[in-house]
């Protein structure tokens, strides 16, 4: 039977059967080699309030992943049975897409593939927040989006980017890609010495914590900018942080989507295959599509042990 990966209800991952629909003239029918999980995002959709999230169950975790054409509608001219696509998918062994929305595979690693989405996100960030050549950053959260987001700072031009997370693993992660300070979030002194000696022109939030936004506030320079990039936040966090932004001279952003998200997209999978940005250090667990419930279980109950899992699927589906 043909699976794929759901939310049924608020803690509880299982599986259902995929329904088996006919592709229309220009989508491919894909069977999925490998996903990546959106650690942050699903956690916060399995195990916080629902209210907040505003999701309704079942729910369907997104993903974007890689996997081999099986069938083409008749009117696709880009693809052929047999090729290798990558794009946004769901976590399921069959995938129906348009032939606009998928990528075809080059030459690296197939895992690399599915680090696209996380890549968009960090690099909104990074344009939203405008550095300019020399300018010392911090950005909260080094999951996997924080920590590609730590590169294309650097990319951009920052002197200096600030590396601030509760886990020691993942501080470690980012001072190997380039970050020359790292702050122990659960540390008050390494917090305190930060905010006392730092004059930082850009704090980027990766983490989602109200607490961590308020904070950088007091590490801003005049001038500065804010921007608010995690998982939504607690809904009246957003306005009073904006007031309180503009009566100290920062700019609060919140990123939205590029005008030409395709260019986005293709920015992120050049910095990979040029290797301008590295993934490989972030992928922590590779394992069966067979094991995601067990596996987000873990993830939950042990954080420091995980950033990047992907879900690899067996030849036989």
């Amino acid at each position: 039977m043909v699976q794929e990966l759901i939310f049924p209800a608020q803690g509880i991952v299982d599986f259902r059967p995929c329904v088996s629909t006919p592709l229309d003239s220009e989508s491919v029918r894909i069977r999925t080699h490998i996903s990546g999980i959106r650690h942050g995002e699903d956690l916060q959709i399995l195990y916080d309030s629902p209210v907040r999230q505003r999701i309704s169950y079942p729910y369907c975790p997104r993903c974007w992943g890689i996997g081999e054409i099986v069938e083409v509608g008749r009117d696709v001219n880009r693809f052929a049975v047999g090729d290798l696509v990558h794009g946004p998918m769901h976590h399921g062994e069959i995938q129906i897409l348009h032939q606009n929305r998928v990528y075809p595979h080059k030459w690296i690693k197939k895992e690399f593939s599915v680090f696209l989405d996380p890549g968009v996100v960090a690099l909104r960030a990074i344009h939203r927040a405008a550095l300019r050549y020399g300018e010392v950053i911090a950005i909260f959260g080094m999951g996997t989006v924080g920590l590609m987001a730590l590169q294309y700072a650097l990319l951009s031009g920052a002197r200096e980017v600030i590396a601030i997370d509760p886990i020691q693993t993942r501080l470690d992660i980012a001072r190997r890609l380039g970050a020359q300070k790292y702050v122990l979030y659960a540390d008050e002194n390494q917090e305190n010495l930060l905010f006392e000696s730092s004059r930082i022109d850009a704090v980027i939030d990766f983490s989602g914590s109200d607490a961590a936004l308020r904070r950088s506030i007091d590490c801003l320079v005049s001038g500065g900018k804010l921007v608010a990039a995690s998982f939504p936040y607690h809904s009246d966090i957003l306005p009073s942080l904006s007031a309180l932004c503009s009566g100290k001279g920062i700019d609060f952003i919140i990123p939205e989507a590029y005008y030409d998200e395709k260019r986005e997209e293709e920015t992120v999978f050049f910095s990979i295959e040029q290797k301008r940005v590295i993934v490989w250090p972030i992928i922590t667990d590779v394992v069966p599509f067979q094991e995601a419930p067990a596996v987000y279980s873990r993830m939950y109950a042990d954080p420091d042990r995980h950033i990047k899992v992907l879900l690899e699927y067996g030849s036989n589906t």
